[in-house]
């Protein structure tokens, strides 16, 4: 069983989010989820959306959302995709030059532009979004068409990765100002789902005191995959799989890779098998190092820290609290760092894999 193969039967192994996911979303308004990074947030809310027909989802995911332009361009096309009825003139427009688009394609957006209106079905038709950062001013009308979308099944707007533009250094996308806008429109939309998808330290952008969302619908949380879900989806024995989590806390890439290396290889002890999988992190290590020393100055310094079971404060007792505080943050929010237990234990990498590759311990994890 290949990893990709296993990673899908895993999130359908993951039936008791799932359902009350869905449930969420049948009957509340907004329905946010958090969790850590690499815990399977974004294929849960994919598996939960998937097998309800009666739904409708628009996916967002300010991931790859890197102006207001892009955004509204990503948006209008996501928009266009189920209204077309066709995938292959969809297909026509996102692929071909408009010189070599078929009748039947042009008249397909010339009947969108009846539904959406002629600045939304503009953007549907441009290869790229409009040039320069722009702003978020045709959220209105985008929510407008979102709502009026479908009369049969119930739409669900998705944002995913509300984290992502917190990242880069001054990003033109206001994520506070974008999920206000999407409040104001959606207030009086009766079949109107709101899906809010992100880590623990940006939930505060949907659900803070001064956020649009703030006491609205409800939150769930994600944690990383149990040991019975894990080998539901490895048809490996429970015992074998709780011996890798204790290595793995749950990692699902790393617990994944594990139980396949030991299932090919049965006589290999577990440490024999992490270390093999240690050794070939080296890549990974460095980019993981060099991606938390643009986060921060002092973001390698503390990932390294870290690894040894070292608190930030106490590995830099140079530095301010203040600065140690933010570099922290910016780790977590670049999921590079997580809190188990919601802030109750103390930090770790979410990575064991970088854990086993900067002390060179495969010594068992907490899960």
């Amino acid at each position: 069983m290949t990893l990709e193969v296993s990673e899908d039967r895993l999130s359908r192994a993951r039936r008791v989010f799932s359902d009350e996911l869905a449930d969420s979303i049948a009957h509340v308004h907004v329905t946010g989820v958090s969790g850590e990074a690499e815990v399977g947030k974004t294929t849960l809310v994919r598996e939960a959306l998937r097998r309800e027909s009666a739904l409708q989802p628009l996916i967002l995911d300010l991931d790859a959302a890197y102006s207001p332009n892009q955004l509204i361009w990503q948006w209008a096309r996501s928009l266009a995709r189920p209204l077309m009825h066709d995938d292959i003139a969809y297909s026509h427009i996102v692929s071909l030059p408009e010189s070599m688009w078929p009748a039947s394609t042009r008249a397909q957006l010339a009947r969108l532009g009846d539904q959406l209106g002629p600045d939304i079905s503009r953007l549907v038709e441009q290869p790229h979004p409009d040039h320069g950062s722009g702003a978020l001013d045709l959220i209105n009308e985008l929510m407008y068409a979102t709502i009026t979308s479908s009369h049969e099944r119930t739409v669900v707007l998705v944002f995913d990765h509300l984290e992502s533009p917190s990242l880069s250094f001054r990003h033109p996308l206001d994520v506070s100002d974008l999920l206000w806008r999407v409040r104001s429109a959606s207030q009086q939309a009766v079949d109107l789902r709101v899906v809010l998808v992100a880590r623990p330290p940006a939930v505060d952008l949907a659900a803070g005191p001064d956020a649009a969302f703030y006491g609205d619908g409800q939150w769930l949380k994600v944690g990383r995959p149990l040991p019975d879900e894990f080998s539901a989806a490895t048809d490996q024995p429970i015992d074998r799989v709780a011996d890798v989590v204790r290595y793995t806390a749950g990692h699902i890439q790393t617990t994944l890779e594990l139980l396949r290396r030991s299932s090919q290889r049965p006589r290999r002890t577990l440490e024999a098998i992490a270390a093999e999988l240690s050794a070939e992190q080296r890549t990974l290590t460095d980019r993981i190092l060099q991606h938390a020393r643009s986060l921060h100055r002092l973001g390698s310094h503390l990932v390294y820290e870290i690894a040894h079971g070292h608190g930030p404060y106490e590995a830099t007792p140079d530095a301010s609290s203040k600065d140690v505080s933010q570099a922290m943050r910016q780790l977590h929010l670049a999921g590079i760092v997580r809190r188990p237990d919601g802030g109750q234990s103390d930090w770790e990498l979410t990575d064991p894999r970088v854990v086993w590759r900067l002390t060179g311990l495969l010594v068992p994890l907490q899960p």
